[in-house]
């Protein structure tokens, strides 16, 4: 079963605050569902995309280490 999120978790775990969540819904960056006039997230649609905003520390220190 898919599990539905408010704002404020979505938020918690983007660590960001719910205002930019708001500014990353608009500009459709996350997906959300409007259930009886409430926003709420798919927990994997926030894991999903942690996962394609991941950056791979090992290649930032190599960069940091060259320059």
């Amino acid at each position: 079963m898919t599990r539905l999120i408010t704002n404020k978790q979505a938020a918690d775990l983007l660590r960001v605050t719910t205002r930019t969540l708001h500014r990353m819904r608009h500009a459709k960056k996350i997906p959300f569902y409007k259930i009886n006039g409430r926003i709420r997230y798919h927990l994997a649609d926030i894991e999903a995309y942690l996962e394609r905003n991941q950056y791979n520390t090992d290649i930032i220190e190599t960069l940091d280490n060259e320059a």
